[in-house]
């Protein structure tokens, strides 16, 4: 939207006007800054790379005037909100998900775009045919996109290369997919040929997961005994936090069902690692009586839940002194705290 934005901007024929869309873009690129760095920075190199193609296309210099103002003003920009706002706030998340890098094979990227990559390079002849300052603008974005996710980039900026992966990409790829398939005398080949690719290479695993839907994930399907001892947290007085281990994402099920606060949430919110780390070791023991005691009282955890999905050991929760084992079945054991 702000591409269209930016392009709808320069074509306004008097000057206040787009001396206010300039003003909205610089707005929404700076509230775009405050929660999506990783769309931001695209969008700033697409501009980036549209400048410097408009130049060597000789393209009017207006345009490069008006695209290198917005640069220059969103740039220190930029570097304020860095400052001010997003190292103040974003610090704990930025670590954690600088250590989130995934850099697959060229092939896997090309496997899993899908079919699409067979169709969509008959529609490049069409797109290039009148090559406006839009779609200039539309390329450089995808280009910088794929660009930055497999460059090492995003380590250096604190983020995951995963946030440079955009639906514009796949919107441009659908663009020159129908451009191009439309020119076709028939569209049977087309459907053919998507038959003769995607159905043989996905039967065997339509096939895995109907015939064993815990292979998707182990909370997808969870066993009905997990649920019956959350629903029971639920019938408890008091708003006690509820501790799960790290090993499952179970603190969003038992946030549901208990009606009740959780210790353990998302990941890459503050502190994540480190009480990961120190719920870890209550579960297996590490930590002395007067430790883990101290552990549950200092965060106010009142119910303590090990599930048949996950590994720890039920000896190590069960030889703490404080605990009392309140509800037991055979997927789920939950302790309260007591002697308080």
């Amino acid at each position: 939207k702000l591409i269209l934005l930016i392009f709808k901007t320069r074509f306004h024929a008097h000057y206040w006007i787009r001396k206010y869309w300039s003003a909205a873009i610089i707005g929404l690129l700076s509230f775009l800054l405050s929660f999506s760095p990783a769309s931001f920075l695209l969008i700033v190199a697409s501009l980036i790379l549209t400048s410097i193609l408009l130049v060597f296309s000789k393209q009017s210099f207006s345009k490069i005037k008006f695209l290198g103002a917005i640069l220059f003003i969103t740039f220190p920009l930029a570097l304020f909100m860095k400052i001010l706002y997003i190292d103040k706030f974003f610090n704990g998340v930025s670590q954690t998900e600088a250590n989130w890098q995934i850099h697959p094979p060229l092939t896997f990227v090309f496997l899993t775009t899908g079919p699409i990559l067979l169709f969509c390079w008959l529609g490049f002849k069409n797109y290039f045919r009148s090559l406006t300052t839009i779609k200039i603008m539309f390329l450089s974005f995808v280009f910088s996109s794929y660009l930055m996710f497999f460059s090492p980039i995003a380590f250096y900026l604190k983020t995951t290369n995963t946030r440079f992966l955009s639906p514009l990409n796949y919107i441009l790829l659908a663009v020159l997919t129908v451009t191009g398939i439309k020119r076709l005398r028939s569209l049977s080949i087309v459907c053919l040929m998507l038959l003769l690719l995607f159905i043989p290479g996905n039967i065997e695993g339509f096939k895995s997961q109907i015939n064993d839907p815990n292979l998707v994930s182990p909370i997808s399907y969870l066993p009905k005994g997990i649920i019956d001892g959350f629903k029971y947290l639920d019938t408890l007085p008091g708003k006690q936090t509820v501790l799960t281990t790290p090993a499952q994402f179970l603190w969003m099920i038992a946030s549901i069902y208990s009606g009740k606060p959780v210790y353990l949430n998302r990941l890459g919110l503050y502190n994540y690692d480190q009480k990961a780390d120190i719920t870890a070791k209550f579960y297996w023991g590490s930590l002395s009586e007067h430790q883990a005691k101290e552990f549950l009282e200092k965060n106010q955890i009142g119910f303590i839940t090990l599930t048949s999905i996950e590994n720890y050991p039920l000896d190590k929760v069960s030889q703490y002194g404080f605990l009392k084992k309140i509800y037991q079945n055979q997927d789920v054991v939950i302790f309260q705290l007591v002697g308080r």
